[in-house]
């Protein structure tokens, strides 16, 4: 079976988040972050080198912009509350 490579928008770039996107690395992903906190996407971006967002809306522009990877994923690392109002936005 032929591997996936997927493009996964990590919103919540906490703790939590840091754990998932160790994660999605290791196992050859591209891992997208979003979080309003703008210390939190700078320190994201300087540890992991990776692309980030301030809001799911910009996130989703980026994507319809850019679509070279094969599946894309969005996976929601904050607090309860906030991953339904989220959800609720996409």
């Amino acid at each position: 079976m032929k591997n996936m490579t997927l493009t996964v928008g990590l919103v919540g770039l906490g703790a939590h988040g840091a754990n998932h996107v160790k994660i999605l690395e290791k196992l050859g992903h591209e891992v997208l972050g979003v979080d309003a906190d703008t210390a939190a996407r700078e320190s994201f971006q300087e540890q992991y080198d990776a692309t980030t967002f301030e809001s799911l809306e910009k996130l989703y522009e980026s994507s319809m912009d850019n679509r070279s990877s094969i599946s894309s994923a969005a996976l929601i690392t904050g607090p309860t509350y906030f991953s339904r109002n989220s959800s609720l936005v996409v």
